[in-house]
C-alpha cells in the first residue's frame, strides 16, 4: 500500500509541467484536492486490497504535487535575501501542521473509528477550499526578485557608525488634491515594502497648512539597516513604488532626508522604550 502511494507520487511529479502548462495553479489545486478527498472518502469506504492500491495512488499523486506547488511558491515568492528565513517558517508551519494533524486525527480514529476520522478529515478538506477565493496561491514566478539598486546613495554631512540609531526617514511627496485617494492606496501598498525590508515603524501625514504636501516616515533600527533596504528593494518592488510617484504633481521629486537619534538620546532607557 506504501508503494502504491509512492507510484502515484512519481506519476504525479512526471505528469505536473504538463499540468502546469495547461491550468493555473489555483485550478489544479482545486482539482487534486478533490482527488485527494475522493482517496480519503475510498479509503473511507473500499474494503477490496485493489481498489484501496489504486485509491491510494490517486491519494500519492495529489499529496506529491500540492506540496510541490506549496514548495515552489514558498522558494519564488521571496527575495533572495529573505529566503532562508521564509522557507525556515514555511517548513516550520507545514511539517508542524502535518505532525499536529497526524496526532489529531490519530486521537479522533481511537474516540471513533478509521472511517470516521477519514470521512471528517475529507469533509474539513471540502470545506478548506472555500479559502481559494479569499487567499489565491500564487507561484511567484511572475515576479521579478532581482535587487533594484535604484535607490541613490544618501547625501550626508556626516557619516554615520554603522550601529548609530535609530534612524528616522522622511519623503516628502506632492501630490494634487483629485490624486491622493489613489495616492494612499499604492502608498499602503509601499508601507508593506517598508516593514519587510526593515522599518519598524511607518506612518503618512498630510500637512494641514499645505494640503498637497503628503510626508511618509519610517524608523529603522540602525544606520546599517536601512543601508540593507536600500540592497533589499527588489524590481517588482520598485514597480509599486512608481505606482506611487506617477501620481505626485508633474515636475515634482521626492524629497528625502535622514534623521538619525543623538548618540546620547539613543541609549537612554527611557527614549529605547519610545522607539519600540
Amino acid at each position: 500500500m506504501l508503494a502504491s502511494l509512492g507510484l502515484g507520487a512519481v506519476a504525479g511529479a512526471v505528469a505536473l509541467p504538463r499540468l502546469r502548462a495547461r491550468l493555473s495553479i489555483d485550478r489544479l489545486v482545486v482539482i487534486l484536492t478533490l482527488i485527494f478527498v475522493a482517496s480519503l472518502v475510498g479509503l473511507a469506504l473500499i474494503q477490496n486490497v485493489v481498489a484501496l492500491n489504486l485509491v491510494l495512488m490517486l491519494a500519492g499523486v495529489g499529496w506529491l504535487t500540492i506540496n510541490s506547488f506549496l514548495n515552489v511558491a514558498a522558494q519564488t515568492s521571496t527575495p533572495g535575501w529573505v529566503q532562508a528565513r521564509v522557507l525556515g517558517v514555511y517548513l516550520l508551519v507545514s511539517q508542524g501542521g502535518l505532525a499536529g494533524g497526524s496526532a489529531v486525527w490519530g486521537l479522533v480514529a481511537e474516540r471513533f473509528d478509521e472511517r470516521t476520522a477519514l470521512l471528517a478529515a475529507a469533509a474539513l478538506l471540502l470545506l478548506g477550499l472555500v479559502t481559494v477565493r479569499l487567499w489565491p496561491l500564487h507561484s511567484g514566478e511572475e515576479l521579478d526578485l532581482r535587487p533594484s539598486q535604484h535607490w541613490p546613495d544618501p547625501e550626508l554631512a556626516l557619516a554615520p557608525g554603522a550601529a548609530e540609531g535609530p534612524v528616522l526617514v522622511t519623503v516628502e511627496y506632492r501630490v494634487a488634491l483629485p490624486n491622493q485617494a489613489a495616492f494612499y492606496q499604492a502608498m499602503a501598498a509601499l508601507e508593506i515594502i517598508r516593514r519587510r525590508d526593515g522599518a519598524r515603524r511607518w506612518g503618512l501625514f498630510r500637512d494641514a497648512a499645505d494640503l498637497e504636501r503628503v510626508l511618509e516616515t519610517f524608523v529603522v533600527a540602525s544606520w546599517a539597516e536601512h543601508m540593507r533596504q536600500h540592497e533589499r528593494v527588489t524590481v517588482a518592488d520598485q514597480a509599486i513604488e512608481q505606482r506611487a510617484l506617477a501620481l505626485q504633481k508633474p515636475g515634482t521629486t521626492p524629497i528625502v532626508a535622514h534623521l538619525i537619534a543623538p548618540p546620547n538620546m539613543a541609549s537612554t532607557p527611557r527614549f529605547r522604550r519610545r522607539s519600540r
